[in-house]
């Protein structure tokens, strides 16, 4: 990897930082916010949206296993 990191690797790095910058909003202005982040690895397509408002979004069977598996687990706080 040519001294860097798995993407996977990387990703749930990102979420931990996600979770934590979360954690000093959430004390600051004395908050409750949740995070739910699903991660999954595969194959998507990507694209923009729209003449006017663009969106981007992603669709794959990786984002639809994702997806499918975000109900199934709670939140939780990492300190």
């Amino acid at each position: 990897y040519g001294g860097q990191a798995p993407h996977a690797t990387n990703t749930m790095m990102l979420a931990a930082d996600m979770f934590r910058a979360l954690g000093r909003v959430n004390r600051k202005y004395n908050l409750r916010f949740d995070l739910r982040i699903g991660v999954h690895t595969g194959p998507v397509v990507a694209g923009v949206l729209g003449l006017k408002r663009f969106a981007y979004d992603v669709w794959g069977d990786s984002v639809n296993v994702s997806d499918a598996l975000m109900p199934r687990v709670t939140c939780f706080i990492l300190e």
